[in-house]
């Protein structure tokens, strides 16, 4: 699932930069809490109170972002990277069209699940603001975080 491999993702982001850590560990709890609610909405769905709009899905799309975002978590974990990177891509990451647009993606017919759905998508805005601002902040040159000993 997309949002369990964010959180993993910023969990290495978290061990690579720890006077960021605070920042990563946040927003992977967020993930986790998404991943959570991605996993209700899929009981929804074997249920028939959600379903999946096929024009707005692409099973390749979502297959090639958890492609990418194993490669980011190999590559945090081998070589050393910068904070700007890091950043760089969670805003990539956050601005996908899965991450974007699941309130387009599925369709319901219970209550409840479009306020879920819009909350997620919120939540999404103002993860990537936060990591904007973040970056945005930053002075132009910064180190590479070192490989972790493995």
């Amino acid at each position: 699932m997309i949002e369990e491999s964010i959180c993993l993702l910023y969990h290495e982001y978290a061990k690579h930069f720890p006077e960021y850590a605070d920042f990563w560990l946040h927003l992977a709890g967020e993930e986790e809490r998404h991943a959570e609610i991605v996993t209700s909405l899929l009981r929804d769905f074997e249920q028939g109170t959600l379903m999946i709009q096929a024009a707005h899905y692409n099973p390749a799309e979502y297959h090639d972002l958890l492609e990418s975002i194993t490669k980011a978590v190999r590559t945090a974990q081998t070589i050393p990277i910068t904070i700007r990177h890091a950043l760089r891509f969670a805003l990539h990451l956050e601005g996908t069209y899965a991450e974007q647009h699941l309130e387009e993606i599925f369709a319901t017919v219970a209550p409840g699940l479009l306020d879920t759905l819009t909350q997620l998508h919120e939540d999404t805005l103002r993860h990537r603001q936060t990591i904007a601002d973040l970056y945005e902040s930053l002075p132009y040159v910064q180190r590479a975080a070192s490989a972790p000993v493995r």
